[in-house]
């Protein structure tokens, strides 16, 4: 193991956070969970191969949720993300991925609540952007199109 100065680490599995030098309050738990982590902090891996990534030295991830087998990022140096099942990768910073391309159908029980948003500028021309709208307490989904009208979109359930 290389750990110099990191600190608040907690390493479960065998090879997990080996790669750990400086890296902090991280906890890592499985066969090589976090194996790459140099200087990361903040991170939560668990699984095996969690956040590690066999073509990607995952050396600085922080503020990091992986939780399945080989969930992971498929690039380093990312922050706030969160990966979730199994393979399931994150590619940019504040990104949430719940599972990988193979998930059929995702099911969320009670109620799920959007964060309030503000409608995005119109679009380039032929291009379109969805977009949530709240209309007297009930939320639409909306297109706006590049010509900047904008439609609900029927939804059935």
């Amino acid at each position: 193991f290389a750990n110099t100065t990191g600190y608040y680490n907690t390493f479960a599995g065998q090879a997990a956070g080996y790669s750990n030098t400086t890296g902090y309050s991280n906890t890592f738990a499985g066969l090589q969970a976090g194996y790459a982590n140099t200087t990361g902090a903040n991170n939560t891996f668990a699984g095996m191969n969690a956040g590690y990534n066999a073509g990607v030295a995952l050396a600085t991830i922080t503020d990091g949720v992986f939780l399945g087998y080989s969930a992971n990022a498929s690039v380093d140096g990312l922050s706030n993300v969160i990966a979730i099942g199994s393979t399931a990768q994150v590619t940019k910073s504040n990104q949430v991925v719940l599972g990988n391309a193979s998930i059929a159908e995702t099911l969320l029980r009670g109620a799920v609540l959007l964060a309030e948003m503000t409608p995005p500028a119109a679009p380039a021309a032929n291009g379109m952007t969805l977009f949530l709208d709240d209309l007297v307490g009930k939320t639409r989904l909306m297109c706006r199109f590049g010509s900047g009208v904008a439609i609900q979109l029927a939804i059935e359930v």
